[in-house]
């Protein structure tokens, strides 16, 4: 299998997640693919498409898919990192624009504050304005407790979200959900 040169050290595509790598954390390796797919690419079309050919990712399996999709039109695909995170990436377009990655990572401040820094950095680069960062917020969901952020954008420019949320099961790692999305995929430029 070939290694890619990445600033993440990803390894995409893998059938198998590799073993840990010292120093790395799935938390780390999680927002650099929301970064690299959801903030610098999306929602140019063209730009996810060269991403996921030159990773060389494969389509997620059906139930990976309706994960991440959650009965969205769209398409998602795995990718597995150095570090053992296991992730899905999702792209959707009904009834909203939007960009997923999801999978099990740990849900802490580490994550929450890098993810709010890497909107910011977004927003003051796009010139989207003043952005509103409100608390977190614990909710119940089927049965699930969800720890959920949602950024937004001020005013009347691009209606867009930003969404960090976490639901935590019954057993293993929290199940970690970053996405961005566009009220209206005229907004998306």
């Amino acid at each position: 299998m070939r290694r890619l040169a990445l600033p993440a050290l990803l390894l995409l595509g893998a059938a198998t997640p590799p073993p840990p790598v010292a120093g790395r954390t799935p938390g780390q390796d999680v927002l650099q693919v929301y970064q690299e797919f959801c903030l610098t690419r999306f929602p140019r079309l063209e730009q996810l498409k060269q991403g996921v050919a030159m990773h060389k990712l494969a389509l997620a399996s059906p139930a990976a898919a309706a994960d991440a999709l959650q009965g969205r039109h769209g398409k998602a695909w795995t990718i597995n990192t150095e570090a053992g995170g296991h992730f899905t990436i999702g792209i959707y377009t009904a009834p909203v624009l939007g960009c997923i990655v999801t999978g099990a990572a740990p849900d802490d401040d580490d994550v929450r504050k890098f993810f709010n820094i890497d909107v910011q950095g977004l927003a003051a680069a796009a010139g989207y304005g003043k952005m509103d960062f409100p608390p977190l917020k614990q909710i119940d969901a089927g049965g699930h407790k969800v720890t959920l952020q949602f950024i937004g954008t001020l005013g009347d420019k691009q209606r867009q979200a930003f969404v960090n949320a976490a639901v935590v099961g019954e057993d293993g790692p929290p199940q970690i959900r970053l996405s961005r999305e566009f009220a209206d995929a005229a907004d998306a430029k």
